[in-house]
């Protein structure tokens, strides 16, 4: 009897833990627990306090109206997961913008403590920096034609060596008075500019927030192929056609704008007056009239263009993958100079998704030799010229391919052997973020009418850009 008693008693609680508190505890019907069976355990009940909401955070935007203080208490990219989603929104729409460089380093400093961040930014000098900027090309003629001219544009004439640039310089800024500037040397020299080792010198303002304003010597805004970084081209050098009918770098003033809205961007510009060689090849000469513009005139030049599916950055190749991006532009150029007037046009398509590019432009241009020159004459007759680009490729993390084709007419008004067609292709491998990059080229140059020359070129290039 003794030991029945407690028996019952354990019944009697497994009972009650096994069919009352599962009741109390989760408020549905009651189980009961067999005797043979061990009691099961009660559920767990969370029981979650409601978060206060919160308001959503306000980021400033970015581009080049923007106040870009990065690392303050205000800061629009406090986190560096924030700072790195609008570093990369900002080289997208504004490729090459110093103020991009400073909202990734803004994601570094995010990482740090409040009382670290500020101090950090204002010694590092988020406000006012000043970049470095170093682009050095070497090029290996590897294989030449016996009839290579580099006057008729040519990379070499005999295989060895050519150093193709040694460019360094700074670009920096004081964003609260919105002012940039840049100053950039080539130690090897452009003979066809008239400034010795200077590439570029010019400062910026904003007057508006749309808009911005280039005074100095820079490039002017007419053809795509042209306005795109050479550190950044789908092959080793740019089309002969580009070399030849594009104005490149003057001096004088661009107002440029841009607006969100399809992506549509303008430039209006005001130079002096384009000079150009006879030969074909030999295109304009750079910074005309920098020791001042006595004899020539002045040059205009328009340019506009849309992205409705997204900004195409300042380089040929996508090397960043994704979404299809698409720009659609044409620009323009009056020229009064010295000797001649000339009238250009130009449009343009360059495309890019998931790695390949398109890049496509066609060119014309005419001069007509003034009645009234304040020079000796360079044209006898009105002479027009148009060439036609079409390049397509793919870009990886570590390499690059691409494939271009050319068709060129120095004179519309003659059928002669200058008429011929240009195919280049290239191979490319580089480090990641393309600071280090190798390229091999192949040029086959195929006269269209005429005698068939023998200057087919294949040529290795090494690039450093920092």
């Amino acid at each position: 009897m003794s030991h029945s008693q407690p028996a019952k008693k354990s019944k009697l609680l497994m009972l009650l833990a096994g069919g009352v508190l599962p009741l109390v505890g989760s408020g549905v019907s009651a189980q009961v627990a067999s005797a043979d069976e061990p009691a099961a355990e009660p559920p767990t009940v969370e029981i979650r306090r409601p978060r206060a909401a919160e308001p959503p955070k306000v980021l400033k935007g970015v581009g080049a109206q923007s106040d870009m203080d990065v690392g303050g208490e205000d800061d629009g990219c406090g986190d560096p997961d924030d700072c790195r989603r609008m570093a990369d929104e900002c080289e997208s729409r504004h490729p090459g913008d110093v103020r991009c460089k400073a909202l990734h380093l803004g994601a570094h400093l995010g990482a740090l403590p409040a009382g670290l961040r500020g101090p950090l930014s204002g010694i590092l000098g988020l406000r006012g920096r000043l970049e470095p900027h170093v682009l050095m090309q070497t090029q290996a003629a590897l294989m030449t034609g016996e009839d290579n001219q580099q006057t008729r544009g040519d990379r070499a004439e005999n295989p060895g060596f050519t150093l193709r640039r040694a460019r360094f310089g700074f670009s920096g800024g004081w964003w609260p008075a919105k002012a940039q500037f840049g100053l950039y040397v080539d130690a090897v020299g452009n003979p066809q500019s008239q400034a010795g080792p200077l590439s570029e010198a010019w400062f910026s303002i904003e007057p508006w927030r749309t808009g911005t304003l280039v005074v100095g010597a820079h490039r002017t805004p007419f053809s795509k192929t042209a306005m795109l970084s050479s550190g950044g081209l789908g092959l080793a050098e740019r089309a002969v056609a580009t070399v030849a009918m594009a104005p490149f770098r003057q001096v004088g003033a661009t107002l440029s704008g841009e607006y969100d809205l399809a992506g549509l961007q303008w430039h209006l510009g005001a130079y002096n007056s384009f000079e150009r060689g006879i030969n074909f090849h030999e295109g304009f000469r750079e910074f005309s009239g920098i020791t001042g513009n006595r004899f020539g005139g002045l040059a205009a030049v328009a340019r506009v263009a849309a992205a409705p599916l997204g900004r195409v950055g300042s380089q040929t190749l996508d090397t960043q993958g994704g979404d299809l991006r698409l720009e659609v532009g044409a620009s323009a150029y009056y020229s009064d100079a010295a000797t001649v007037k000339m009238q250009g046009y130009e449009g343009d398509l360059h495309l890019k998704w998931n790695g390949v590019h398109l890049l496509a432009e066609v060119l014309q241009d005419q001069a007509d030799p003034k009645n009234k020159p304040t020079l000796p004459a360079t044209l006898s007759g009105s002479i027009t010229r148009r060439a036609a680009i079409a390049e397509l490729g793919y870009a990886r993390k570590w390499y690059n391919l691409a494939v271009r084709f050319e068709q060129i007419d120095p004179n519309t008004d003659r059928d002669d052997d200058q008429d011929e067609q240009v195919y280049s292709a290239a191979l490319g491998v580089q480090a990641p973020h393309q600071k280090v990059r190798a390229q091999l080229q192949f040029d086959h140059r195929h006269e269209v009418r005429g005698a068939t020359v023998d200057n087919d070129t294949l040529f290795l290039q090494f690039q450093l850009m920092l």
